[in-house]
């Protein structure tokens, strides 16, 4: 199919912690571990990503809402060229240590910026209810 603007992409997004076992199988694998950790903020800790000030102080960082914006890009144009080709739903995992905070966050905001695209997402978060 030529004409890119007539295909309709899907994507599944799925948050991990490596610490839990080998990240999911995907078609794009993402370690974010390098972003700031609400770990180690005490009235952070018990929270998860899913919490405005959790995604907030994760985000928070000019330097991770230009790498939001580089995935967003990224994971739009393979997504389009996974539909043209019909290989379905493309996958793209996301890790950090525990599975709670960093990659909840991302996943969570990566989800937002593609559904504005008019990207279908599906979103799961493999490790959230185990701490």
């Amino acid at each position: 199919m030529d004409d890119m603007s007539q295909v309709h992409s899907a994507v599944q997004l799925v948050s991990f912690g490596y610490k839990y076992g080998a990240a999911p199988t995907a078609d794009v694998l993402l370690d974010v571990r390098f972003l700031p950790n609400p770990y180690w903020v005490q009235e952070l800790r018990d929270q998860n990503g899913l919490i405005p000030a959790v995604a907030g102080y994760v985000l928070s960082k000019p330097e991770a809402k230009k790498y939001v914006g580089a995935l967003t890009e990224l994971v739009a144009l393979t997504s389009l060229g996974f539909a043209s080709d019909d290989k379905g739903v493309m996958t793209v995992v996301v890790g950090c240590t525990g599975g709670k905070h960093r990659s909840v966050s991302v996943v969570a905001a990566l989800a937002q910026q593609l559904q504005l695209r008019g990207i279908t997402v599906f979103v799961a978060h493999r490790d959230l209810g185990l701490e």
